[in-house]
């Protein structure tokens, strides 16, 4: 259904074919819905046996099922091409940055994606329309799935292969994300905090929906940070000297806290931030 359209009709020089790439995955709905995306479209038996081998060279000796799972899965990421958006893969790997089960509106991940140059930085019909088009590519590779005209959603297993792919994708280990959204945490990771004069090396930081953590550190160097996503936890205060080590920054999440101060002269200092 998912690579031939809702009639299923297999054309019959891929049927072979077409069984041995269903037998990859497993008898796993989600797989087959996956995998079955990244097939949609592919009409020649070249380019489906070149799938297939993509599917049995990622095979791994490890015994973890989860990770079998998530090095099939990730054939549907690895698909996802320059010619169809460069900065596609980036953008479904922005979807760890949100808790589980979450709506996320498209407006945000609009606002988060330009400012980083995912999209058009403009306003405009411009920007709405790569958005949207990015989107379709992730929805066309059962890779999210719509909610509302408004939002959208990941599955949870989904977002852990975003995790999976951030952790282990030596490219990705590049930009250095580092995502701990909706872990209820009650203090500001320990790690993330200088220590004997080393920095943080992280782009992207995200503790969205921690709805217990109260307090920033006044001490915070991370000098590469683009993104910082602290929406939805219960901060009373942006401390003073918390943004000094980060003068990059060109995101900056606080919605969603109910009392939080900000010293505004210390944000005048930063053009690019969002």
């Amino acid at each position: 259904m998912h690579a031939f359209g809702q009639s299923s009709i297999v054309p019959h020089e891929l049927e072979e074919t077409a069984q041995l790439v269903a037998k990859e995955c497993k008898g796993l709905p989600l797989a087959l819905k996956v995998i079955g995306g990244v097939m949609a479209g592919k009409k020649s038996l070249g380019e489906w046996k070149r799938e297939l081998n993509k599917l049995q060279d990622s095979r791994v000796n490890n015994q973890d099922v989860g990770i079998q799972l998530f090095e099939h899965l990730k054939i549907s990421y690895d698909d996802l091409r320059n010619v169809d958006h460069p900065n596609a893969k980036e953008c479904f790997l922005y979807f760890a940055a949100f808790p589980e089960d979450a709506m996320i509106r498209q407006t945000t991940l609009c606002d988060y994606w330009a400012a980083e140059g995912l999209v058009p930085g403009h306003v405009g019909d411009e920007r709405e329309e790569d958005v949207y088009y990015v989107l379709g590519l992730l929805i066309g590779r059962s890779l999210i799935e719509l909610g509302d005209e408004r939002s959208c959603k990941i599955h949870d297993v989904i977002r852990d292969l975003a995790f999976y792919i951030i952790q282990h994708d030596a490219l990705v280990q590049k930009q250095l994300a580092l995502y701990k959204p909706g872990r209820h945490l009650e203090e500001f990771p320990h790690e993330w905090i200088m220590h004997s004069g080393e920095l943080l090396g992280a782009q992207r930081l995200s503790l969205k929906d921690n709805k217990n953590l109260k307090m920033l550190p006044t001490k915070f160097c991370a000098p590469k940070l683009q993104t910082l996503l602290l929406d939805r936890l219960d901060l009373k205060e942006l401390p003073r000297g918390f943004l000094t080590g980060v003068p990059n920054l060109k995101v900056l999440d606080l919605s969603w806290n109910r009392y939080v101060q900000i010293f505004f002269q210390e944000l005048c200092k930063f053009e690019n931030l969002m």
